[in-house]
């Protein structure tokens, strides 16, 4: 089915004022030979004002395209999709299965609805959301997946060669996504060259994404070009981390695990492992001046920065940690925390030890601009260099204990109480 035009919507379903769609079981909207259904809007599904419901029951939406917005499903003025587990947008199975669209290759809501259940899988989008596109809208993924790591289609993929953000899911305009017991993993690119933000996420325009038991893994920017927030970019939105985990994400610059440039990252009882940057800062968090970030409870291991801050880089901004954990990180300076420009930190009740720097300057800590400022804080065993490097920059520590570290402190601390540190 075709509805080439530009004012063409619906490929295969067009659903316009108050109609209401229910799939059963069995469902294929697609699927088509030799090709597909094609829209404008909508190329397997268009929803104005209207209610769509999957079933689940192998429900499958797959080789649809629209030239515009939505390749699989388009949903627009109020209209809610709601998918049970069994529905899944694309198809992991063949390549080129999936659908495809400028902007939101496998779902596009604009003030709109989603509650899904299922899997978006091998969606492409040319410039951003190739899994999910949302503005406006709110969105509840409950028990789903965005992009899969087993087999080689089951990733959503942008293609263009410009700027190219959100991989998995693109949110803009204020939209509100809570996500739990869900997977978004290894999203990608085609193209080598450009600027690739976001595998996982793309946060911008107010938006807030909260994800619970969740996790973000395995996304890698291309070698080539500019690679920033592998699994999550966060462009003045806010992004809400709870019992979740960031594993195994590769940016090229900055940011292996998250970009926070400019917007808020707050995460409680969450794991960030195995994250690195291959030329740049912060292996599993890089912030940026007007960012900042709020961890609580959380754990960072096995963290690496090809430049500074194997576990965070912390480029201008604030950061405050609580009870925080940092194990086993390593960059040229700052094993696990780096910090430069205006930054402003505040590190409390946090545990630092056999991180690592291969330049000599803080294995554990680094401080080479702004403040920084140390309360119950315990730093050991930490190798290449000193536990903590205060530089030139202002350095406050307080009932915190230096210990067992490979060398003493270069560069003075600021201010100290209580305090029990070898290399004094």
């Amino acid at each position: 089915n075709e509805a080439r035009c530009r004012a063409g919507r619906g490929g295969g379903i067009d659903a316009t004022g108050s109609v209401m769609v229910t799939l059963t079981n069995g469902v294929f909207v697609g699927a088509s030979s030799p090709c597909c259904n094609l829209a404008f809007e909508g190329g397997g599904i268009y929803a104005d004002h209207a209610s769509v419901t999957s079933l689940g029951g192998n429900t499958t939406i797959m080789e649809n395209q629209a030239t515009g917005r939505g390749g699989g499903v388009f949903l627009a003025n109020g209209s809610i999709f709601s998918a049970a587990g069994g529905t899944t947008v694309g198809y992991s199975a063949l390549a080129g299965a999936g659908n495809s669209a400028t902007f939101g290759g496998g779902i596009y809501a604009l003030t709109s609805t989603l509650r899904f259940e299922g899997r978006i899988v091998n969606n492409t989008a040319a410039v951003s959301g190739a899994g999910i596109y949302a503005s406006a809208s709110a969105l509840t993924l409950t028990g789903a997946t965005v992009g899969e790591s087993a087999g080689p289609y089951g990733r959503n993929v942008l293609t263009t060669t410009g700027i190219a953000s959100g991989a998995g899911m693109y949110l803009t305009n204020k939209t509100q996504a809570l996500v739990s017991n869900t997977v978004i993993a290894s999203n990608t690119w085609t193209s080598a060259g450009g600027t690739h933000l976001g595998g996982g996420a793309y946060v911008d325009g107010g938006s807030v994404l909260t994800l619970t038991n969740s996790r973000i893994e395995r996304h890698s920017t291309p070698g080539t070009g500019t690679g920033r927030g592998a699994g999550i970019y966060i462009n003045g939105g806010w992004v809400l981390l709870d019992g979740s985990q960031v594993l195994s994400n590769t940016a090229h610059d900055n940011g292996g695990g998250v970009r926070v440039l400019s917007g808020k990252l707050s995460a409680r009882n969450t794991r960030f492992a195995n994250n690195e940057t291959s030329i740049g800062e912060g292996g599993a968090i890089a912030i940026g001046s007007g960012a900042g970030a709020d961890l609580a409870g959380s754990r960072f291991e096995n963290n690496t920065a090809a430049g500074d801050g194997g576990a965070i880089g912390v480029l201008g901004g604030g950061l405050a940690v609580g009870g925080g954990i940092f194990d086993r990180n390593s960059a040229a300076r700052g094993g696990a925390i780096y910090q430069d420009g205006a930054a402003r930190s505040w590190i409390s009740n946090t545990l630092v030890y056999s991180n690592a720097t291969s330049a000599g300057f803080g294995a554990g800590i680094r401080n080479d601009g702004g403040a920084m400022t140390l309360t119950q804080a315990t730093l050991a065993n930490n190798t290449g260099g000193a536990g903590l490097s205060p530089g030139l920059a202002q350095t406050y520590v307080y009932n915190s204990i230096i210990w067992g570290n490979a060398t003493t402190a270069s560069g003075a601390i600021t201010a100290a109480a209580c305090n029990i540190d070898q290399s004094k």
